[in-house]
């Protein structure tokens, strides 16, 4: 380790005088004061800045010739020749003439948010407001079949999982809010994915390299269901959506509810949701065990502070759902 420690000093001579150089800097269009100019005299190195008038100041500067540079982005950079006399107390105005500011190319680059706000980076197709409402579905693969690529890998009107040009699975990653959703439905096609789409504000889905950010596995693609449980910001007052929505195929209702509440420098976000279906009609019967009967409710509270914002969501899932009997694949009841 190395430490390095500079000390500069200035010494006058006994009989050498010192002086108060100030004054004030103008706009030579306008006449208006200059703030926050950055003025140097060359040859003691001393510098000041300009206060919000204009002013300026140095003090106990040695009598003698100097060069005074003048600083400022939008003005034209300026040289003038300095001579103070002993005991010599000066008050100057000096002016600068504005130019158009010219640079070189400046490329400006955003990373987005990842995990705080639930974000995928770099996705390829948003999917949120009317076009969202549009094709909500039973299930959140119902609501992306419509989308090029997307298909459907389902055991009944609840078990659906969506499979990106023929791969599912573990190769296609679904996520609430940027996190892992926590259910078993990439190990068998029985399982149901737990999160309805009638709870999502957008839908995010990444391919390629940018799926590939969130393991090796997920070659296929990532979904990304963005509800915002955690407030970023306090909202200036109570707002919220109800949405109802129906299915005469097997008698299938449901309801949903979101509400955002303000309280002080806290917001609170409710999520309700309800839905339930009997047995899938066809023009030959009824299909036996195809019933669903599921709520998926969430609470998330935030507080936010100059600095940022802190908080929790907790979510709970209650499903039950049959499966058409299959008495060679399995489930004969």
């Amino acid at each position: 380790m190395n430490l390095i420690i500079l000390l500069s000093f200035l010494f006058l001579n006994g009989n050498e005088q010192v002086s108060e150089f100030s004054g004030i800097l103008l706009d030579m269009s306008t006449s208006h004061p200059i703030a926050h100019a950055y003025l140097h005299l060359e040859e003691i190195n001393r510098s000041a800045t300009t206060g919000r008038d204009g002013s300026f100041r140095f003090n106990n500067v040695p009598a003698g010739v100097f060069t005074l540079h003048i600083h400022r982005i939008g003005y034209e950079t300026k040289k003038e020749v300095i001579q103070l006399n002993e005991t010599d107390t000066r008050n100057v105005i000096l002016t600068l003439k504005p130019v158009v500011f010219r640079s070189d190319e400046v490329i400006i680059a955003g990373v987005a948010e990842r995990g705080l706000r639930g974000n995928v980076e770099h996705a390829s197709v948003k999917i949120l407001g009317q076009e969202l409402r549009r094709n909500l579905g039973t299930t959140l693969s119902q609501t992306l079949q419509n989308v090029a690529g997307f298909s459907e890998r389902s055991m009944g009107p609840a078990p659906g999982r969506p499979v990106i040009r023929g791969l599912d699975g573990e190769r296609v990653l679904v996520l609430r809010d940027g996190q892992r959703t926590g259910d078993v439905s990439t190990t068998s096609p029985d399982h149901a994915v737990t999160i309805d789409p009638m709870m999502a504000e957008e839908i995010q889905i990444a391919r390629g390299p940018a799926a590939l950010a969130f393991g090796g596995n997920a070659v296929g693609g990532v979904v990304n269901v963005v509800q915002h449980l955690i407030p970023t910001s306090v909202p200036s007052g109570n707002s919220g959506n109800l949405s109802l929505q129906g299915r005469t195929v097997n008698s299938e209702v449901a309801l949903s509810g979101q509400f955002l509440i303000p309280m002080g420098n806290t917001a609170g976000r409710i999520h309700l949701n309800f839905r339930e279906g009997l047995d899938v009609s066809t023009p030959l019967g009824r299909i036996n065990n195809t019933y669903l009967r599921s709520t998926n409710n969430a609470i998330g509270i935030s507080r936010i502070t100059p600095w940022g914002y802190f908080g929790g969501s907790l979510n709970i899932v209650y499903s039950d759902y049959g499966i058409p009997p299959d008495p060679e694949a399995g489930h004969p009841e």
